[in-house]
């Protein structure tokens, strides 16, 4: 509104001017015609007015396009803002989700540990629950060993009571003879002592052969009997050990089964997921490369008007730089190669430190499985930690030779010795170092010559050669842009068919060796069932030569006490008959005292006796107690091994369900941690969509900018041309005053119309190029040869790779720039990035040669 009024204001001043001048056309061409120095091309020049006019209308149009100039240079610079605040954004949701991340990671560590315990807990119980069966099968052979003796001693006890009993009967009868018949027997009983002593003699001597051959047969039986016992108790511990080895075979082929067949899922579901990264981030490449191809045909377009319209003097210009380009994109192809071979070669070196680590690992796992089976304490408990820590290694030998070049890397030093390889590869990278060097100087110095090429040249001043030069190096940028994402679409090609050949194979392998395993674990099962057949059966077998040991023992201990018992008892009665005999010789001369000796000494041998069948009577009630007392110990140990193992069982089902429970925890805090990188993965995402975005804005901008630039070059053109119109009809009123002040007494009237037309002219002229009125914009702010987004953007990568002096030091050169060109939440967002080193007196952006420059444009 504002230009159209001061357009508007500028009509009515000039209004009488644009009516008078037509008839002061009219009177000057008639003047022309009718003059002798008349020329017909004066009546053929344009109306001063009509050209004034259009003059005015092309300044008032270069003034739009200059203000809507500065608004779209305005709108690039909110761009900018945007996409500062974005990558402000995405900061921000990094630094918000990196607190609960690390407690997320703490928190599994700390479950890890847990479940760990809890697995040595219950490898505890069972080793309980074994020294509780072994020490059960200790004290109860102990006790049957108890009541085994005191058996014995109870059945000599009451044999040795039943010969005293009959002692007793005996010296009863003699003390029941209160008569004299006795005396009168006397003689009787010497017949009759003679015939006994005769037969006990005989008796005696025919009950000792017996009883040596009774002896010799009973040690013959119990040596028999032992020699099956040892021979029975050797099978059992020979089956019991086979049985044990079969029955840890059968648990570690069953553990080696679930193992291989959870690796055999987590490998195919890591697989799934790394290919369905592949293709996803292949997807964004062939956008982003079609993207990049159409820029390119754009670009293309504009270079070849470009080049048709500068001719010759791009021809030369490009023929001159041309040389220092070469050297300098031969120079940066040859960096490229050589940082991707420094790259490799420096994972080279993590690899053999990784396959240093894998030898020891197999070495010291070869060890306790040596020691395992040999039976040293603690080796076996090792084994599953150590085989996880070298599944780990090689997991991660893996992923490094599914690098590209690795793997050729590999296959050159393979051949060499451990301190061989180490030196090669320090050659390789020390080698690499110094040829990248060389070649940083050598783009550095074409760089160098190609800026003093530029510098002398005077073509490197021309609009259209910096326009052309422009759309050159965007055209090789995205030219490189696009090589680089073909690279990177047939590199995930590549890794797409590597890793999915690489999951078949994996699937193969794992296949083949679940199928081992369980064959394994089968042949291991089969082979426990029938050690465990024999086990019971060589058990069953000693517990029935034990049993019958115990018969036989006893019977021979019968048998051979009474034998004995007859023996003593005859030789007793021969002897008592021989006395009996002498006894009675001496008893025929006094009848009465004999008697009464006699029963007197009956009676003091029958109190003895009674008085040893007391003490008899007494051991055998003990050992009856003392059997009994055995009997009740035996039910205690039963009774306390059933409680132990009891409360062990209780404590091992309480570990397993905490185990589970910490488990399920566990499987808890990792998903929440995997939703805490998938809003981390969706906040970049969310911040490419908006680079993407922003950037299209950009182009489409500028492309709108180089439009309008082009319609102002024209019009100037147009502009151009008009005034020197106008100059050329001045200089011709200038030759014609002169002509007609020669001839002035002839044609007064003439001159003075012409010199009216002078004036004329000369007001037109000074109303033209007098300041036109300018329609009201914001210019755009000096950037001094610096993007503003550009800067904001590397501040941000230094921080992100923890470069935070660089980046402070960055912020701190450019910070009045910055302030004027960005937002003020973008600029307060970037300076709360340095809470402990404020940006202090920062360094003027643009340089005074680069505000010549932009005068000069």
């Amino acid at each position: 509104m504002q230009a159209v009024s001061k357009e508007s204001s500028f009509t009515y001043k000039t209004a009488h001017f644009h009516l008078f001048f037509p008839a002061l056309s009219f009177l000057i061409c008639f003047l022309i015609f009718t003059s002798d120095a008349g020329d017909i091309n004066t009546a053929a020049a344009p109306d001063p007015s009509v050209v004034a006019s259009n003059v005015r209308d092309i300044d008032y149009r270069i003034n739009m396009i200059e203000s809507e100039l500065a608004t779209l240079s305005a709108s690039i610079n909110n761009l900018q803002s945007d996409s500062i605040n974005a990558l402000s954004a995405l900061f921000g949701v990094k630094n918000q989700k990196q607190a609960p991340l690390s407690e997320v990671s703490s928190a599994i560590s700390a479950s890890e540990q847990k479940i760990s315990g809890y697995k040595a807990q219950i490898q505890q119980l069972r080793n309980d629950s074994i020294m509780a069966y072994q020490k059960f099968s200790a004290d109860g052979a102990a006790v049957r060993k108890a009541q085994k003796d005191t058996e014995q001693q109870l059945i000599s006890r009451s044999t040795e009571l039943n010969i005293l009993t009959e002692k007793v009967n005996r010296l009863k009868n003699i003390l029941s003879q209160n008569t004299n018949e006795t005396i009168l027997s006397l003689t009787a009983e010497q017949v009759k002592a003679d015939t006994n002593l005769a037969r006990q003699i005989r008796d005696l001597s025919n009950a000792k052969p017996v009883l040596e051959q009774l002896a010799r047969d009973s040690a013959t039986q119990i040596l028999e009997f032992e020699s099956g016992q040892s021979a029975a108790a050797q099978q059992l511990t020979m089956y019991d050990s086979l049985f044990a080895s079969a029955e840890r075979k059968s648990l570690h082929a069953t553990t080696l089964l679930t193992d291989a067949k959870n690796k055999f899922n987590q490998n195919q579901a890591a697989h799934s997921q790394i290919i369905r990264g592949f293709e996803n981030e292949k997807a964004r490449i062939v956008q982003e490369s079609n993207r990049q191809q159409q820029m390119l045909n754009k670009a293309e377009q504009e270079r070849i008007q470009l080049q048709a319209k500068t001719g010759q003097l791009q021809s030369e210009y490009e023929n001159g730089r041309a040389i220092y380009v070469k050297q300098i994109n031969e120079s940066q192809e040859e960096l490229q190669v050589r940082t991707s071979q420094k790259e490799v070669w420096n994972m080279m070196k993590e690899l053999f430190v990784i396959d240093s680590q894998i030898s020891v690992r197999r070495n010291e796992l070869d060890e306790l499985i040596q020691q395992s089976a040999t039976r040293v304490k603690g080796a076996k408990k090792l084994i599953e930690p150590k085989e996880q820590e070298l599944n780990e290694l090689l997991g991660k030998q893996d992923l490094y030779l599914r690098k590209p070049g690795i793997k050729n890397a590999r296959e050159q030093i393979n051949s060499l010795t451990l301190s061989q390889r180490r030196a090669r590869i320090e050659q390789f990278v020390t080698n690499i170092a110094n040829s990248i060097t060389q070649l940083t100087t050598k783009k550095i110095q074409a760089e160098q010559g190609l800026a003093e090429f530029e510098r002398s040249n005077p073509a490197s001043r021309d609009p259209s050669v910096l326009r052309l030069r422009s759309i050159d190096s965007s055209m090789q940028l995205i030219r490189s842009q696009y090589t680089v994402l073909n690279r990177q679409k047939d590199s995930l090609d590549q890794l797409i068919t590597i890793q999915r050949n690489s999951s078949y194979s994996d699937a193969s392998a794992f296949q083949a060796q679940i199928g081992s395993l369980d064959s394994a674990g089968k042949a291991a099962a089969n082979e426990r069932q029938a050690f465990l057949s024999q086990v019971q059966q060589a058990r069953k077998s000693v517990s029935e030569i034990q049993k019958n040991k115990a018969l036989a023992q006893i019977q021979i201990s019968q048998n051979l006490t009474a034998s004995r018992n007859s023996i003593y008892r005859i030789e007793n009665e021969i002897q008592r008959l021989n006395n009996h005999k002498l006894q009675l010789a001496q008893n025929l001369t006094s009848a009465q005292s004999a008697f009464e000796n006699r029963k007197l000494n009956a009676s003091q041998e029958l109190q003895a006796l009674q008085s040893q069948i007391s003490a008899k009577e007494h051991e055998i009630n003990a050992l009856t107690g003392e059997s009994a007392k055995l009997t009740q110990q035996m039910t205690t140990v039963q009774t306390e091994y059933q409680v132990n193992m009891g409360a062990i069982q209780k404590t091992a089902g309480d570990n397993h369900n905490l185990l589970s429970s910490e488990m399920q925890q566990l499987q808890q805090l990792k998903n929440r941690q995997s939703a805490i990188h998938a809003e981390i993965a969706a906040a970049e995402q969310e911040y490419r969509k908006q680079q993407t975005t922003i950037l299209s804005s950009r182009l489409t901008l500028q492309n709108q900018i180089k439009f309008k630039l082009a319609e102002k070059d024209r019009l100037q053109t147009s502009r151009d041309q008009a005034m020197q119109s106008l100059l050329r009809q001045k200089d011709y009123l200038n030759r014609t005053a002169q002509t007609l002040t020669d001839e002035l007494q002839r044609k007064n009237s003439q001159l003075a119309e012409v010199n009216s037309r002078q004036q004329a002219l000369d007001l037109a002229i000074k109303q033209i190029t007098a300041p036109a009125p300018m329609a009201q914009s914001q210019p755009a702010v000096s950037s001094g040869g610096k993007d503003p987004q550009k800067l904001v953007e590397k501040i941000y990568v230094l921080l992100g790779e923890e470069k935070n002096s660089a980046a402070f030091d960055l912020s701190t050169k450019y910070k009045d720039y910055l302030k004027s060109s960005i937002s003020g939440d973008v600029f307060n967002a970037l300076e709360s990035m340095f809470p402990q080193k404020p940006i202090g007196q920062t360094a003027q952006v643009p340089q005074q040669k680069e505000k010549q420059d932009a005068k000069k444009k």
